[in-house]
């Protein structure tokens, strides 16, 4: 080899292999670590919040639905609270009461105003 010698390196798990950590989970991680279930809130309605919301609550998380359209409300309450935007004009106070570590976003409403878009930078 050119008189260089071959240095031999760890190899380094990817993110993307089972049970390796993942970069965004880290305050969710840290929180269970210290003995508190992560909180997350997912933002939709209808059956596929639900089975997103049900898998996370199994897992030990601190559910949360905020409800993103009129209809297909009664699924997302059986995996946790629900909170409508009738009583609930925008998510961003919930987000800092209850101290959300992950959001889910199962919607594109999230992103319509007066949305989450400004709780955050």
């Amino acid at each position: 080899m050119n008189g260089r010698q071959r240095i031999k390196r760890e190899r380094k798990t990817p993110w993307r292999e089972v049970g390796a950590p993942r970069p965004g989970l880290r305050v969710a991680a840290r929180r269970a670590r210290a003995g508190r279930p992560p909180s997350v809130m997912v933002l939709g309605v209808g059956s596929f919040a639900h089975s997103t919301a049900q898998i996370l609550e199994q897992a030990g998380a601190k559910v949360s639905t905020y409800l993103t359209r009129s209809y297909g409300r009664y699924p997302p309450s059986l995996a946790g609270p629900t909170y409508p935007p009738e009583q609930f004009p925008s998510p961003c106070p919930l987000l800092e009461e209850q101290g959300v570590d992950l959001v889910v976003p199962m919607s594109i409403d999230w992103a319509q105003p007066p949305g989450p878009r400004n709780c955050w930078p």
